[in-house]
């Protein structure tokens, strides 16, 4: 199941919530920074006092250039794009609206989103994007392994590669979703994970609520243990969405796989500085 569903269901909810009252100032949030260890790469808790309008009022402008489009993709535009090395990645602030972060520490951003008036991606707003990230969160990696063990290894459909992605999608139009995630079946993508992958690849395929669409899902994850006293637990998730189109399903995982190539297995780094709301 994807992490944010799932995190509700068993109430680990990403979003925690708590009642602030008596406040003078609605308009700032309030930052609490639970980690003074600055090799701890946990998220610090911010809680927001004012509504939607009014943090988004609080941001200051920033410009967030993009780096280059993926010309098989539809000149898909690219955002963020470190290096496996790079020990000082970007967070969800200041790239992202419109998503509440739960610790996310982000390599690579690719997507058609569209900006805000501060100049922010508004996280929702795109149909298909790629995703690297990083979470240390002790919930986020608890439900991950939980995923890993049960919802990965469902047997899927094989892939044909030569197919569009709207005939690859429509292979399961009369399925019956699944609750939960609307999901309507599998395809089995395991042979093209390169041999340094560790994790763990799913490839599936979504209806939306309103019954309207269809849109396709591959998630690569993998845990890595600590191996030093000063580490701690890592999940790494690399993530597709696309929706229906008329371009070629090869396209979509080649640059998937092609990221999977780059960031799985990657060394550890001390990094800091993630938020959670």
């Amino acid at each position: 199941m994807i992490l944010k569903t799932l995190l509700k269901k068993i109430g680990l909810s990403s979003k925690i919530e708590k009642s602030v009252t008596e406040q003078e100032d609605t308009s700032k949030p309030i930052e609490i920074i639970d980690n003074k260890n600055l090799n701890n790469p946990r998220a610090k808790l911010i809680i927001p006092t004012g509504n939607h309008i009014e943090n988004l009022r609080n941001y200051s402008k920033v410009d967030i250039p993009t780096l280059g489009y993926i010309k098989e993709l539809d000149n898909l535009p690219v955002w963020i794009s470190h290096s496996k090395n790079q020990d000082k990645p970007n967070t969800y602030e200041n790239i992202f609206w419109c998503i509440e972060p739960v610790g996310e520490y982000l390599y690579y951003c690719a997507g058609d989103y569209s900006k805000n008036e501060k100049g922010l991606l508004e996280f929702d707003s795109s149909t298909m994007s790629f995703r690297v990230e990083h979470n240390f969160e002790e919930d986020v990696v608890h439900v991950a392994k939980q995923e890993l063990l049960y919802d990965y290894d469902v047997l899927g459909y094989p892939l044909d590669l030569t197919d569009s992605i709207k005939n690859t999608l429509y292979e399961f139009q009369y399925a019956e979703p699944s609750p939960y995630e609307f999901i309507l079946g599998y395809y089995d993508i395991n042979d093209y994970l390169p041999e340094s992958a560790k994790g763990k690849v799913r490839m599936t395929v979504h209806q939306n609520m309103q019954e309207t669409m269809l849109w396709g899902m591959i998630e690569y994850m993998e845990i890595r243990e600590p191996t030093e006293e000063d580490e701690f637990e890592r999940l790494t998730l690399i993530r597709a969405e696309f929706p229906e189109s008329d371009l070629p399903i090869n396209d979509v995982v080649n640059h998937f796989i092609g990221l999977v190539e780059e960031y799985a297995n990657m060394p550890y780094h001390h990094v800091s500085g993630a938020t959670r709301y």
